[in-house]
């Protein structure tokens, strides 16, 4: 605190605390060694150093120790050595110890109950372990080990938060955001969520653009919402991925660009992300839509028939005269720029048939001719023609379901039960 962050200059320095007798720089040695912390991370150097200050019984160094028995480090994996140490570390006065201990136990990989499990994590909060404070607070939020009450939950991820637990910060807003334990107060959770930001967690930054988003204790701010999930999408988060395409895509706070949205999307549902999921199957659904369009009009409209002519049949005529002027002029357009479509894809199939210096009727007649019967013809003719009636009073009867834009999710801020 007070200076700028040096990790490789911390390790320099641990380095000559332990060269001039330091036990306890011996502990912090091997951590930086198994973290890659102003190092490349070597495990069996790390266990190297927490072996040595186990000897001297060092709390951090038999933690250390202990850690690398339960997830296999410069060894196989071994939960009862693991339990072994890290009850010699809370001995030596570790705190995490005790909620590391909670942790294995807990998870019943350790004999013991969820109440056991719950003792511990209070003896390491009496010690000033934060992050045990924080999850007493969510075994009283869940009922773990202890009867469930929402009031004292929230009084230890406070007591958390104000020791400086990201984790809790955020939980605590995702409180207030849906009232849980607490009165909604979307100002308070909007407080929260700038302090949990603060920690360069991607998911809380991306939180804190759906406040700017939503309005929630903030004014809107789309430009700033989107700055949000950008920058947390760089950093990797799905959802905050999945929200930047909405606003590519309805152009909130960036220019609008559908490509850019659907790139982000596919990014967010590589990574399991079911808002991007659901958000590109409506898309493909919507662009299904006017491919099934243009494809049932091949036969309904003759390739050489003008356009123009097709919108004065009784079809269009007789539900184009209860609409206003402007409300037919866009109907109009729109059915004009499917049939265009239509016709220009007929004639590119045409082109390609290989037959040179034949007409279209010639080539048209000799398919027909072609066909298996000219029952089987007719009846594929008039499937088509109905398909094609269906579609087409579908566009005059219900243009604004046709024509809108498919409805886009947004991912919310992410529930309280996933906070450990």
């Amino acid at each position: 605190k007070g200076i700028e962050r040096d990790e490789r200059k911390a390790l320099k320095l641990y380095r000559r605390a332990r060269d001039g007798g330091s036990n306890d720089a011996i502990a912090q040695l091997g951590w930086c060694y198994a973290r890659g912390v102003g190092v490349e991370k070597d495990e069996k150097e790390a266990r190297k150093y927490f072996e040595e200050g186990a000897k001297k019984r060092v709390a951090e160094a038999l933690r250390g120790l202990a850690y690398c028995f339960e997830r296999g480090i410069g060894g196989a994996a071994n939960t009862r050595k693991a339990v072994e140490f890290y009850e010699k570390a809370a001995e030596a006065g570790s705190a995490t110890a005790y909620r590391d201990l909670a942790n294995i136990v807990g998870s019943a990989r350790a004999s013991g109950t969820r109440k056991n499990a719950f003792a511990l994590l209070q003896k390491s909060a009496s010690m000033g372990d934060l992050e045990a404070n924080r999850k007493l607070g969510w075994c009283y939020m869940k009922g773990i080990g202890v009867p469930k009450d929402l009031e004292k939950g929230i009084k230890h991820y406070h007591d958390a938060a104000n020791l400086g637990d990201a984790v809790a910060i955020s939980s605590l807003a995702v409180c207030y955001v849906r009232g849980v334990g607490v009165r909604k107060d979307k100002f308070r959770a909007f407080q929260f969520f700038k302090r949990a930001a603060e920690f360069q967690n991607p998911t809380d930054i991306c939180n804190l653009g759906l406040c700017y988003k939503k309005g929630y204790g903030v004014e809107v701010d789309l430009s700033k919402a989107a700055m949000l999930y950008m920058k947390a999408a760089d950093m990797g988060d799905a959802a905050a991925a999945c929200n930047l395409g909405v606003c590519y895509f309805y152009g909130e706070g960036v220019a609008k660009d559908t490509a850019k949205a659907i790139e982000l999307w596919k990014d967010a549902a590589s990574k399991g992300n079911s808002g991007a999921k659901r958000n590109l199957k409506r898309i493909q659904e919507s662009k299904s839509d006017k491919v099934i369009l243009l494809a049932s009009l091949k036969k309904l409209i003759p390739p050489n028939e003008p356009h123009e002519s097709v919108l004065d049949r009784p079809l269009f005529k007789d539900r184009m005269e209860s609409l206003s002027p402007e409300q037919q002029s866009r109907r109009r357009a729109l059915a004009l720029e499917a049939f265009k479509m239509t016709l220009d894809k007929t004639q590119s199939r045409l082109s390609k048939i290989p037959e040179l210096g034949r007409t279209e009727e010639e080539v048209k007649r000799d398919y027909k001719a072609s066909a298996a019967t000219d029952v089987q013809l007719m009846k594929g003719h008039l499937t088509d023609m109905l398909e094609s009636c269906r579609v087409l009073m579908k566009i005059i009867e219900e243009p604004k379901k046709r024509t809108s834009a498919p409805k886009i999710t947004v991912v919310k801020p992410i529930k309280v039960s996933m906070l450990r």
